[in-house]
């Protein structure tokens, strides 16, 4: 083996080393009034404020995952409330969804805070994930489905 061929292995067994990180487990949830109380750190309370819905969600600092608030053409069943795809590859995947917004905490609580009409609340959900492709550390990524809160 020559020294260039050394380099050339060394070289390709770090790219190998720094690829994507696929974990064992990692799974979907959708967080609904009927769950909820398994996914606390997530939980929304819901309030009902001059024609407004009011949503407070706690705010993790304490990972590389963020919240984007999704706005769809119409409610959307369980099965097509994962995010993963709008997110990572962008919002022309799915012609479904009409607005994508990132979310950030509110400035005096760690939570997040936002008002909606009602007409939009019952379109709208709360993703929870990586911001792109590139690791996926296995755990729970999840959809706050705001219409299961605020019935129709």
């Amino acid at each position: 083996m020559t020294v260039m061929q050394a380099i050339v292995i060394v070289v390709l067994s770090s790219l190998l080393v720094v690829s994507t990180t696929f974990a064992i487990f990692s799974q979907f949830i959708t967080v609904s009034p009927d769950n909820d109380d398994k996914y606390q750190e997530v939980k929304p309370v819901i309030k009902f404020e001059k024609g407004l819905v009011g949503i407070q969600i706690p705010y993790r600092d304490n990972t590389s995952k963020k919240y984007w608030l999704i706005i769809a053409d119409k409610p959307l069943t369980k099965d097509k409330q994962n995010f993963r795809d709008v997110i990572w590859q962008g919002p022309g995947v799915r012609s479904d969804i009409i607005l994508i917004t990132p979310l950030a905490r509110s400035l005096e609580k760690s939570e997040i805070q936002l008002f909606l009409q009602h007409e939009l609340a019952q379109r709208a959900y709360i993703y929870h994930d990586f911001p792109m492709a590139g690791v996926r550390d296995g755990g729970l990524y999840y959809t706050i489905d705001i219409p299961a809160y605020i019935g129709k």
